[in-house]
């Protein structure tokens, strides 16, 4: 008797460890950010440690999957005169998922060239419910 029921608890055992969720279930949380994201860019620039803002510019963003937790992004030129951001990309940016949808993008940096002028800088975000947020540190040229 004491045999079988070490046996059940075994065979118990076994079955319990191959229960698992079906992949199906799962949200493709870098799937479900994939695409175009119209919209605005606010802007600011500091002067004498005193944040000026210089507006709202419409943009458009791309995200693109890259690996299996990582995105490209993609940002159209924005901004005008001595204030104009080039087209930027980003490769790479790592994405974690904290629950039900919702995502952080971890601080990558990235380069971009306009007008022989390199500015280097990073970008970070978060996504929920369809909604993208990117915060974006720029630093142009030779500036400290």
């Amino acid at each position: 008797m004491k045999k079988f029921f070490v046996m059940l608890v075994a065979m118990l055992a076994t079955a319990v460890s191959f229960v698992s969720c079906s992949d199906e279930e799962e949200i493709d949380v870098i799937e479900s950010m994939v695409g175009t994201y119209e919209g605005k860019a606010s802007m600011s620039v500091m002067v004498n440690e005193e944040e000026n803002d210089l507006g709202d510019y419409a943009t458009v963003v791309k995200l693109s999957r890259f690996g299996e937790t990582s995105l490209n992004i993609s940002i159209n030129t924005f901004g005008e005169g001595h204030y104009t951001m080039p087209d930027i990309d980003v490769v790479g940016a790592s994405v974690k998922e904290l629950v039900d949808g919702v995502a952080l993008i971890s601080p990558t940096p990235f380069e971009a060239v306009f007008n022989n002028v390199v500015y280097e800088g990073t970008i970070q975000g978060s996504y929920s419910n369809g909604n993208l947020e990117l915060t974006m540190s720029v630093k142009p040229g030779k500036m400290p």
